[in-house]
């Protein structure tokens, strides 16, 4: 038998936990996928999973293996298409997920040119206003409006998209034109939530550089951005949506854009993708033609002086102790970061003061060429001399001129790898700064007491 498919069938049951939805994503029989899976576990020697009736959880062979066995699959869809210059040449399926919205309106209008390019290549596609896991759904790629909570995959900024505050006619007229945010005390709101049950925090403005929430009153709330723009055409309320959205409807005069001046917070555009060592060329040339595509509807980035709510110049913060009795002076920048519904202010000395609290120690393995991670300094063994091993609060830094040191992104990634996250204490501070490539690279004058 194959073993790489072998391999494939034991990545996708990792990933899904399920015996069932890997069958049915692989388009095979469940009893294949088992037998697959019994052939590979008598072929190494080990259990992989611990079945229940319940569930199916991978063993610390079974996570060790998936982890070696990610970067071999990956490796190999790399070497298959290595030799195909031409893009003609690129085949395999793609599974993508994205807004229902920039789906209907733009990609799948322009998705003809892809697939004329690249002929041989198919695309699953699935459109959804929820956040799907990339990784337990099998996603190659997702385009992701707003905030950021995938903490296992790479985020590859595309730009943002600028807000719009929208009524339709009927509803101006029946209930006058707000201009103030006093104003909207005698207006409704149709309320946006994730899911139905939470409790919408308002109509979202930004005044002084900070995203401001000013609670209102609606009969309708929907979780859905086709039926959030019909509820406003309806004439049941106020929406706040992307200006890309509502473009024809303010051209035809279907809506009307109001309060001008106290637009919400632009909303980011991300492609994820799975982190591995090499991405399938499948995949790049479908990420590179689509931010291509998206280029002419989102705006740019902010320029790193202006990137979030606010950011400083460089300001000297109070000094924080390090483990190693230095002190810290940051480059005091303010991002606001939206995370899991709420919307919170991360500075430079938050994430310095995130890396303070890593856990355990780096040393550089001789024999194998690698760095390692062990909590204690006397579990490195002989491999490992004295002299390499560093805590890995201070790994975290880089030497620059004089006393400035950089918070590296590469550093914190290969502590990442080991996959002992919880142990090494990787606060949602360093995640973000590790997820965000769009920050500036903290760098920090550090001093001896």
């Amino acid at each position: 038998m194959n073993k790489l498919e072998l391999l494939r069938t034991f990545v996708r049951v990792s990933e899904l936990s399920s015996f069932t939805l890997a069958a049915d994503s692989l388009g095979l029989p469940r009893s294949t996928v088992s037998e697959q899976v019994r052939a590979l576990e008598h072929l190494l020697g080990t259990r992989l999973f611990n079945r229940t009736t319940r569930r199916v959880q991978a063993t610390q062979d079974g996570t060790l293996l998936y982890e070696r066995s990610k970067d071999l699959l990956s490796g190999m869809d790399e070497i298959e298409s290595l030799f195909r210059a031409d893009d003609a040449e690129l085949a395999g399926c793609l599974r993508v997920d994205m807004p229902t919205m920039m789906a209907r309106r733009v990609i799948i209008p322009a998705l003809p040119q892809f697939l004329s390019r690249f002929p041989r290549l198919e695309v699953e596609i699935s459109c959804t206003d929820r956040q799907v896991d990339l990784l337990r759904e099998g996603f190659d790629c997702v385009m992701r409006i707003g905030a950021l909570s995938d903490l296992d995959v790479v985020a590859r900024p595309v730009g943002q998209l600028s807000m719009r505050n929208c009524a339709s006619p009927a509803y101006l007229a029946r209930c006058g034109v707000p201009q103030t945010l006093d104003d909207l005390a005698e207006h409704r709101l149709v309320h946006y939530v994730r899911n139905l049950g939470a409790r919408s925090a308002g109509f979202e403005y930004v005044q002084a550089g900070q995203v401001c929430f000013q609670p209102m009153a609606g009969a309708v709330t929907v979780n859905n951005a086709e039926a959030y723009s019909a509820a406003c055409l309806a004439g049941l309320g106020l929406i706040q949506v992307p200006a890309v959205g509502v473009a024809h409807h303010l051209a035809s005069g279907e809506l009307v854009e109001v309060m001008h001046g106290w637009q919400a917070q632009a909303m980011p555009v991300s492609l994820l993708y799975a982190r591995q060592r090499h991405v399938p060329r499948r995949v790049q040339a479908f990420m590179g033609w689509l931010g291509g595509l998206l280029a002419s509807q989102v705006d740019p980035l902010p320029s790193d002086e202006n990137l979030g709510a606010t950011m400083s110049t460089w300001a000297r913060l109070p000094t924080a102790r390090r483990p190693s009795e230095a002190t810290v002076a940051c480059l005091a920048c303010v991002t606001s970061v939206h995370l899991r519904g709420y919307v919170m202010a991360i500075t430079s000395q938050d994430i310095c003061s995130a890396a303070d609290q890593l856990n355990g120690f780096v040393g550089f393995h001789g024999k194998r060429g690698v760095h390692i991670v062990r909590f204690s300094e006397d579990a490195f063994g002989m491999d490992v001399a004295d002299d390499s091993i560093t805590p890995c609060s201070e790994f975290v830094w880089r030497p620059q001129q004089g006393a400035r040191m950089a918070l590296c992104r590469e550093r914190l990634a290969l502590l990442l790898e080991q996959h002992v996250d919880d142990r090494l204490n990787i606060g949602e501070p360093l995640r973000i700064y590790l997820r965000r490539s769009d920050l500036p690279e903290i760098v920090a004058e550090r001093s001896l007491r």
